[in-house]
């Protein structure tokens, strides 16, 4: 991950081809020493892990996209149990234009992933909900 530029508290950040899009913005949030932040991206991805929240049974129903478009991803960066977390929703589409969204796990790039990311004041903290069993933002 390339930092292109910075602007006050929003960066211009760039993902290359083999790079995890979400590991790679937990270590840009630990080095900068950000603890509350938003961002959004486009780009395209070899590999995508989606999930979808099923809340009758409390758990994620998984699936594996492959060699996709990012066509929109957006998300926060908050603090879950004194550790960096990122919570991320994405749309992505294939050969085919169909969209395919849900909750994201894992992106790897194969072109390149372009994001902006804001950095915000503060801690954005996460707690575990026993009523939907969700971390959700306190």
């Amino acid at each position: 991950m390339r930092q292109i530029l910075k602007d006050g508290a929003v960066y211009i950040l760039r993902f290359d081809k083999g790079e995890e899009v979400l590991t790679g913005l937990i270590a840009f949030a630990r080095q900068m020493d950000i603890h509350a932040g938003t961002f959004s991206g486009i780009g395209a991805a070899s590999r995508v892990a989606l999930s979808y929240y099923d809340f009758e049974k409390k758990e994620y129903l998984s699936t594996e996209l492959r060699e996709v478009e990012i066509a929109s991803l957006t998300g926060n960066i908050g603090i879950l149990k004194g550790e960096i977390a990122i919570h991320a929703h994405g749309v992505f589409s294939g050969r085919d234009m169909a969209a395919k969204a849900g909750h994201v796990k894992e992106i790897v790039v194969s072109g390149t992933c372009e994001m902006r990311f804001e950095a915000l004041a503060g801690k954005l903290e996460r707690a575990h909900d026993a009523t939907t069993g969700l971390n959700l933002i306190q």
